[in-house]
C-alpha cells in the first residue's frame, strides 16, 4: 500500500477483562451470550460512534499514561483532501504510534494462554488492537458489503481466513476490528506479536450518500501481570480516539460541516484571567471574615 498518512490524533486519554478477540464483540442471536461465559461486549463496538452512546476503549480501558497516538492512511490522498468518490475503493490503514504498554513482551510470536488440556510453555503477548465504522450522516452505518478484510475481487469480498486477515468484519459489514490471528492445534501461537498497524478495504457508497463520518477507537494494551491466568486486563493501557469527517466529492457541502479529524475532547484548563478573578473573591472573602472577627 502506498502509506499516505493524512490524520494524525493523538492520543485522548485512556478510559472487567479486556477485549482482545474481535469475537467478544459481537452477539449472535443463535449463540447463548458469551457474557455467560467470559468478557463480552454482547454487540457494542466501541469505536466512538453515536449509535454506542459515544462509547469507546477508554469506557473500559483506564490509566493509561496517555502517549499513545493514531494514524489513519489511505492510498488516496484525495480521499481526505477532496472527499470520497462514490463507488470508489479505498485501501485503509489504521497505526498506532508512541507505544509504551507490554513493550517487555515483543517476540516474535507469543501463545494463548494454555487450556487445562494444554501442556506448553506460555509466552506472554503484547496485545494491541482497534475498531473502526464509518456511518452516513444520519449515524446509519456503512452495511452491506462496504468493508473488506482483503482486497475485493468482481465478486466481491474474498473469503475471510481468520487464521491469517489482519482484521475481522463485523457480520452486518458495519465495522471492522482488529484480528488476533492464532493456531488452533498446541501451542496455540500468536504469529504476529505487537500489531501496530492494520489494512482493511472501504468500498464508497453510491452517488447522493453525502458526507460520512470515520470512527476508531484503539488500545495499546500492557499485557495484564504477564501471566497465563492475567494476561490482559484494562487497567494501566492507554487508549485513542479519532472522529473524521469525509465530504462527498462533488456534492454540495452542507452548512457548517466540518473536514478532517478531531480527538476525543479533553478537559481544558480556565483561562488565567477566571482564575486570578477567583482568587481575588476568596482572598476578599478571607478580608471581610477578618474584618468581622477584629470587630466583635
Amino acid at each position: 500500500m502506498r502509506s499516505s498518512v493524512i490524520a494524525l490524533v493523538l492520543c485522548a486519554g485512556g478510559a472487567a477483562h479486556a477485549f482482545d478477540d474481535p469475537g467478544q464483540f459481537l452477539a449472535s442471536p443463535t449463540l447463548p451470550h458469551l457474557a455467560s461465559i467470559s468478557a463480552s461486549a454482547e454487540g457494542v463496538y466501541f469505536t466512538g460512534a453515536p449509535r454506542w452512546s459515544s462509547l469507546d476503549c477508554s469506557s473500559c480501558h483506564t490509566d493509561g499514561p496517555q502517549k499513545v497516538s493514531m494514524k489513519i492512511g489511505a492510498d488516496d490522498t484525495s480521499l481526505f483532501k477532496l472527499g470520497y468518490q462514490a463507488g470508489q475503493l479505498y485501501q485503509l490503514e489504521v497505526q498506532l504510534g508512541n507505544e509504551t504498554e507490554g513493550t517487555q513482551y515483543d517476540t516474535s510470536t507469543c501463545t494463548e494462554p494454555p487450556g487445562k488440556t494444554d501442556h506448553y510453555p506460555y509466552v506472554q503477548c503484547n496485545n494491541n488492537s482497534f475498531a473502526l465504522e464509518i456511518d452516513d450522516s444520519a449515524g446509519a452505518p456503512m452495511a452491506g458489503g462496504a468493508f473488506c478484510a482483503k482486497q475485493p475481487a468482481a465478486a466481491g469480498c474474498p473469503m475471510p481466513n481468520p487464521d491469517s486477515d489482519e482484521v475481522v468484519v463485523a457480520p452486518d459489514g458495519d465495522a471492522v476490528f482488529a484480528n488476533r490471528q492464532h493456531s488452533t492445534a498446541a501451542p496455540k501461537t500468536i504469529p504476529f506479536n505487537d500489531p501496530t498497524s492494520w489494512h482493511l478495504w472501504w468500498l464508497a457508497p453510491a452517488a447522493g450518500t453525502g458526507p460520512v463520518t470515520l470512527y476508531v477507537a484503539a488500545v495499546d494494551g500492557n499485557g495484564g501481570s504477564g501471566t497465563a491466568d492475567s494476561d490482559q486486563d484494562p487497567y494501566g493501557d492507554d487508549t485513542v480516539r479519532a472522529t473524521i469527517s469525509i465530504q462527498e466529492r462533488g456534492a454540495p457541502v452542507p452548512t457548517g460541516a466540518q473536514a478532517g479529524c478531531a480527538a476525543a475532547p479533553m478537559r481544558t484548563p480556565p483561562p488565567l484571567a477566571l482564575v486570578a478573578l477567583f482568587a481575588l473573591a476568596i482572598l476578599l472573602r478571607w478580608r471581610a471574615a477578618t474584618i468581622r472577627r477584629r470587630s466583635r
